[in-house]
C-alpha cells in the first residue's frame, strides 16, 4: 500500500508540475507583457519631440539598442528576479519546517547547507555581474550602432577601402562581448555547481540521519525515500537565486539606460506645446516677427514674418541655408519659435489640441522614410481608409501608377528603406502618401529634389492643379522655374 502511495504521488506531482508550471509562466508572462508594452510607447512619446533634431547626444543604433534589448531587460524584474526570490526563499522556508517536524537535525543540516551555498555562489556571480554588466549595455549599443552604419554605408565604405576597417572595428566589439559573456557563463557555471554539490551532500545527509532513525524508531520507513529526494527539488530551487543576482545587475544597467533617455530634458527648441481647442478647419497661418534654431546652436532665421490664406499655393525660396527647412518645421509645428509668435486662424498653435492640428498640417520633409512592406502598406499609414481607387488616384498625380502597375499595382514590395525602388520614386511615393493624407495644409519640403527637372515641373503643376480650394499648399524650392507655378512666391 505504501508503495502504491509513492507511486501515484510521484506521478501526481509529476503531471501537476508541468500543469502549474505552465500556470505560472502564462500569468507572469502575460503581466509582464502588458506592462513592457506601456513602457515602449512612453519612450516612443519621449523620443517624438526630439525627431527633427535628432536625439542629441544619443545615436540611432544605441536609441534602438535601448529601445528593443534595453526594454526588454526590464522584463526580467518580475520574471527572473523577484519571482525566483520568492520562489526560492518560499520552498527552502517550507522544506526547513518539513524537516524540522520529521527530523530536526536533518533540518539543521539542510539550513547549514542552504546558507553555506548562498554565501558562496552569490558572490562569485555578484563579482562578475558587477564588473561586467554595464560595460555590456554600452558595447551592445555600440554593435548596434556600429551594424547600422555598416549597413546603410557599406557602399561608401567599399568605394573607399574602408570596409575592412570597418569590419574589423565591428569584430573587435564582438570579441570583447563574446569574453565578457564567457567569463558571465563560467561565474554562473561555478554557482550552479555549488548548489549541486549540496543538494548531493544534503541527500546523502539525510539519508545517513534518516537510517540511524528509522533504526531507532523516531521516523517510518516509507517516510526515507521522501526525506532523502527533498533536498534535491530544495536546491534545485535555491539554485535559481544566483542568476536572480545576475539578472538583477544587467537590470539595474538596461535600467539607467532607459532613465537617461526619460530624463532627456526637450530642449525649448523643440517643446512645442499645444492646448485643448479643436481646429476644424484652416483658414491661414501667420509667423509673426519669428526667430528660430536648433538646440545649442545660433538662430537659423531672425524676425521671419509672413501669412498664408487658405487656398492658396505659396513657394517659398531662398539660397541653402537661409532656413527654408526652419520655417517647415515651425509651420508644422515641430519647432518652437525662441521669439515671435506661430498662429493658426489668428490663435497661437498652444491654443489647439496636438491631433486636431495634425490632422490640418501636414509636412513632407527631405528624406521622408519608404517602410518595407508593399505600396498599399506604405500608402495606408497616410489613411487607414483609402480604398484601392484613392491610392490609384494620388499615384496617377504623382506620375508612378504606370511603373507600379508594370510590376504588381498596389502589392509591389518595396523592400527596407525603399531600396527595390529609385530615389525619385521613393519621392514621389512620399509625396503621395502625403497627398492621399487629404491634409488642408501641407508643406513640401524639396519635394522634387530627387526628380529630373522637367518631371519635377509637370509634378508640380499636377499637384497645384489637383488641390481645390479648400487646400493650401506651401512649396519650398530652389527652383525658380518651379516656384513661378505657385500663385505666390515668399524669399527668404
Amino acid at each position: 500500500m505504501y508503495l502504491s502511495i509513492a507511486i501515484v504521488g510521484v506521478r501526481t506531482f509529476a503531471l501537476a508540475k508541468a500543469v502549474l508550471r505552465y500556470g505560472e509562466r502564462w500569468l507572469s508572462h502575460d503581466a509582464a507583457l502588458k506592462s513592457l508594452g506601456k513602457l515602449r510607447v512612453e519612450l516612443f512619446q519621449k523620443l517624438i519631440p526630439l525627431a527633427p533634431a535628432g536625439f542629441g547626444r544619443l545615436k540611432m543604433g544605441d536609441v534602438g539598442s535601448r529601445v528593443t534589448a534595453d526594454v526588454e531587460e526590464i522584463l526580467n524584474l518580475p520574471l527572473r528576479v523577484i519571482l525566483p526570490t520568492v520562489q526560492s526563499a518560499a520552498a527552502s522556508f517550507v522544506s526547513i519546517m518539513f524537516f524540522a517536524l520529521l527530523l530536526p537535525n536533518a533540518a539543521l543540516l539542510i539550513t547549514v547547507l542552504l546558507t553555506v551555498s548562498l554565501l558562496i555562489a552569490i558572490p562569485i556571480s555578484n563579482q562578475f555581474s558587477a564588473r561586467f554588466d554595464r560595460e555590456n549595455a554600452h558595447i551592445r549599443g555600440q554593435l548596434a550602432e556600429k551594424s547600422l552604419e555598416l549597413i546603410e554605408n557599406s557602399e561608401i565604405y567599399t568605394q573607399y577601402g574602408w570596409l575592412d576597417k570597418e569590419l574589423g572595428d565591428f569584430q573587435v566589439l564582438e570579441k570583447r562581448l563574446g569574453q565578457r559573456g564567457l567569463l558571465q557563463a563560467t561565474s554562473s557555471g561555478v554557482s550552479l555547481g555549488v548548489f549541486s554539490l549540496s543538494a548531493t551532500v544534503g541527500a546523502l545527509g539525510v539519508l545517513f540521519l534518516g537510517g540511524q532513525a528509522i533504526g531507532s524508531g523516531q521516523l517510518e520507513p516509507v517516510l526515507l525515500a521522501v526525506i532523502a529526494l527533498l533536498p534535491l527539488g530544495v536546491f534545485e530551487i535555491a539554485g535559481l537565486s544566483h542568476s536572480a543576482v545576475s539578472t538583477w545587475r544587467k537590470y539595474k544597467s538596461s535600467a539607467q539606460r532607459l532613465i537617461n533617455i526619460q530624463d532627456e530634458p526637450i530642449p525649448h527648441d523643440l517643446n512645442v506645446g499645444f492646448g485643448s481647442s479643436e481646429l476644424q478647419a484652416f483658414d491661414n497661418i501667420s509667423l509673426r516677427n519669428v526667430s528660430a534654431g536648433y538646440p545649442g546652436r545660433t538662430d537659423a532665421i531672425k524676425g521671419i514674418s509672413l501669412t498664408i490664406s487658405r487656398g492658396e499655393t505659396v513657394a517659398l525660396i531662398g539660397p541653402s541655408g537661409s532656413g527654408k527647412s526652419t520655417v517647415a518645421l515651425l509651420l508644422a509645428g515641430l519647432l518652437n519659435p525662441r521669439r515671435g509668435h506661430v498662429e493658426v486662424n489668428g490663435l497661437s498653435v498652444a491654443n489647439w489640441t496636438a491631433d486636431s492640428f495634425r490632422k490640418c498640417v501636414g509636412y513632407l520633409e527631405q528624406q521622408t522614410p519608404i517602410f518595407a512592406g508593399t505600396v498599399r502598406d506604405n500608402l495606408r499609414l497616410a489613411n487607414e481608409s483609402a480604398d484601392d481607387a484613392g491610392m490609384f488616384d494620388v499615384l496617377q498625380r504623382v506620375n508612378l501608377w504606370k511603373m507600379f502597375d508594370s510590376r504588381m499595382g498596389l502589392d509591389t514590395e518595396l523592400g527596407e528603406n525603399g531600396v527595390l525602388i529609385s530615389g525619385g520614386e521613393a519621392q514621389r511615393l512620399s509625396m503621395a502618401r502625403a497627398l492621399l493624407a487629404n491634409f488642408e495644409f501641407l508643406v513640401l519640403d524639396e519635394p522634387t529634389s530627387s526628380v529630373d527637372s522637367a518631371q519635377a515641373v509637370r509634378l508640380v503643376q499636377e499637384i497645384f492643379a489637383s488641390a481645390d480650394s479648400s487646400k493650401t499648399i506651401l512649396l519650398i524650392t530652389h527652383d525658380s522655374r518651379i516656384a513661378k507655378l505657385a500663385d505666390r512666391i515668399i524669399s527668404i
